[in-house]
């Protein structure tokens, strides 16, 4: 869906709808949406019941169905069969690396195994060999597996079983006659994790058992909420550890012998047929996620839980597999829908209608210090609290624009007016003025109005200040800025103006080098230099204070396109130009794209749609909605956010 470009004064540019972020009234954000990529049947997977994923050491992505075990090559799924040494098809439940480099595949009722797998080996390129299993394999569709000294260990049914080496011949035995314990002392395993030397044990009664040589010794894990299955086990590298049932966390400290349970939140009913699917991830900052109702992800920080869920129509299916790989890209996998894979996890956050997103058409943004994070959209003006990730406050009032005075007072367009609103007491005054283009604070008591029929200056020092038009500025003003010296720079036509604070207006730039190029927007990067989008490129201005004395073109080398629509300058002095091919990030050395290959919710970005938050956070207006923090990995910055 396109519409046309919001500044009249141009000719028609089409630009898709977009949004940032907006949240219903008084409703907290539960989730933020991520952006995600899908792959079923036409990417390859002739079966969309996806049962397991594994990263091999090639950097692969090895998924398996209910038919079978399938290699993704970076466009689509391939299947593995008999040029590989496997049957046709098959519930492929797991795919897993030894320590030693064997790559294991596990079948319903089958093992296959390719031996000394490196990283230079495709997997369509291995053979694998069937393993005798001299404890017969159970049919068990709810089996768990772990690597453990070299080998697999597995659950089947009631017992446990172990996939070794013994005179070069792979041999399944049961794990209680390799370790030399009696019969029946390992059952009723529902959940495995292996650390080091040790083999925890999640039971089916919840229980939470480790195992070291040949001692089973069982923590006093209190009474759970029921259905008490274990089903996932983790470690967090500092020996704590980390237990999920359906509806419970468990944390166990044993160096320190604390324990205790806490509930999973947005958990229903939808995996008590499906809790073999639970499991639990790490994020690549090192926080723990795990699934809940509704396609969402519930990740545990600090100060809670926060939640996630994937971009596009709600998923009512479970989520079989959440894994993360050494890119830092998470791969999702939803029988009925094959494998999801979103990019930028964590670098994005992406906020849109099933947050209580106001509008799907979303503009200006406005931070003021110290307190909320004001939205225009074409459904209304949001006030978010972004500390508490909810709107609290609401204004039916559709609008492009917004800004705020010396005295706090909000000022917005509307489709016929010039509104000035008081956000302490609500009350509104309207302005009969129309085909406003842009409003400006001022350096003193002053706000700028822009428009198609001149400009209009307000005195914010009096109450009853109403917008005058200022001698001698009749033109059609597109946009403009105030530079820190307090000079008016202005777009009329293709023609760039500026006005001194004494008055004088002179003509800084008649026309272009690029002779289709119309300006839309401008942003000061220091004290001589102005960077300026519109339809036809980006220009880098360098002037003397009244005339242009150089001029750089960038275009769809460096951005990806000739069609700009925002441009932000942060406190490191990095340019961010936004396009209909997303965003371009400028270092002052080097061009960087973001793109939806990267993790951005969506290419297309809209007009002056582009803030710096107080903590360098870069907001950020789509299609579809998204929230990008300064200095991610995939832009080339540092880490760290802050000044």
């Amino acid at each position: 869906m396109s519409f046309l470009l919001k500044n009249k004064y141009f000719q028609p540019l089409a630009i898709v709808f977009g949004c940032l972020l907006a949240l219903s009234a008084a409703r907290p954000a539960r989730s933020q949406t991520v952006a995600a990529t899908r792959y079923g049947m036409a990417a390859g997977l002739t079966n969309t019941a996806v049962l397991s994923a594994l990263q091999l050491p090639n950097g692969e992505m090895l998924v398996g169905t209910q038919h079978g075990f399938f290699a993704f090559d970076g466009r689509q799924f391939l299947p593995l069969g008999p040029e590989q040494g496997l049957p046709v098809g098959g519930m492929a439940q797991a795919a897993v690396m030894t320590a030693g480099g064997d790559l294991v595949l596990v079948l319903l009722d089958r093992i296959y195994v390719a031996h000394a797998v490196t990283a230079d080996m495709p997997v369509l390129g291995l053979h694998f060999v069937p393993v005798t299993a001299h404890a017969a394999l159970s049919r068990d569709e709810f089996r768990k597996i772990a690597p453990w000294r070299g080998g697999l260990v597995m659950t089947d049914r009631d017992r446990l079983l172990f996939l070794h080496r013994v005179g070069g011949e792979d041999r399944i035995d049961t794990l209680e006659s390799v370790l030399g314990l009696a019969e029946g002392t390992l059952t009723d395993v529902s959940a495995l994790h292996a650390e080091r030397d040790r083999l925890w044990l999640g039971t089916g009664g919840g229980r939470l058992c480790v195992l070291a040589g040949r001692s089973l010794h069982c923590l006093p894990v209190p009474a759970l909420a029921p259905p008490r299955r274990v089903d996932a086990i983790a470690e967090d590298g500092r020996g704590v550890l980390y237990a999920r049932t359906l509806r419970s966390l468990i944390t166990a400290d044993p160096a320190r012998g604390t324990l205790r349970v806490e509930p999973v939140p947005h958990i229903g009913t939808q995996y008590e047929n499906y809790q073999r699917f639970l499991t639990i991830a790490w994020t690549p900052d090192g926080k723990l996620m795990t699934q809940a109702d509704d396609g969402e992800l519930a990740i545990r920080t600090d100060d809670g839980w926060t939640m996630r869920m994937l971009d596009g129509e709600p998923i009512a299916a479970p989520l079989s597999v959440v894994l993360f790989d050494r890119q830092r890209n998470l791969w999702i996998g939803v029988p009925g829908i094959g494998m999801i894979l979103t990019r930028g996890f964590g670098v994005f956050e992406n906020f849109d209608r099933r947050n209580g997103l106001s509008g799907a058409i979303i503009w200006q943004m406005l931070r003021r210090p110290g307190g909320l994070l004001w939205i225009t959209s074409d459904s209304g003006i949001d006030a978010l609290d972004t500390a508490a990730r909810r709107v609290v406050r609401a204004i039916p009032q559709a609008a492009f624009l917004i800004a705020a005075d010396d005295r706090g007072r909000l000022w917005h367009d509307g489709p016929d007016y010039l509104a000035r609103m008081d956000p302490a007491t609500g009350l509104q005054q309207d302005y009969d003025m129309r085909r406003i283009n842009k409003i400006l604070p001022g350096r003193e008591h002053d706000m700028w109005i822009l428009s198609d029929t001149g400009a209009w200056r307000v005195d914010t020092a009096r109450a009853d200040t109403t917008p005058v038009p200022v001698p001698g500025m009749g033109g059609a003003y597109a946009s403009g800025l105030i530079d820190r010296d307090g000079a008016l720079w202005l777009i009329e036509g293709r023609r760039l103006l500026v006005r001194r604070r004494n008055g004088i207006v002179t003509v800084a730039r008649a026309g272009w080098p690029k002779a289709d190029f119309i300006p839309n927007l401008l942003a000061a990067q220091d004290a001589h230099t102005l960077w300026v989008t519109g339809q036809g490129g980006l220009y880098r201005a360098t002037h003397d204070g009244d005339r242009i004395t150089a001029l750089t073109a960038f275009g769809p080398s460096e951005i990806g396109t000739d069609m700009t629509y925002a441009v932000l300058v942060d406190h490191r002095g990095w340019v961010w130009i936004g396009s209909d091919h997303g965003l371009a990030l400028f270092d002052g050395a080097h061009w960087t794209r973001v793109t939806a290959a990267d993790g951005l919710i969506a290419d297309d970005l809209d007009q002056d749609s582009l803030i710096e938050d107080t903590d360098g956070t870069i907001w950020v207006g789509t299609s579809r909605g998204c929230r990008i923090s300064c200095g991610p990995s995939s832009c080339g910055a540092p880490r760290r956010c802050g000044r």
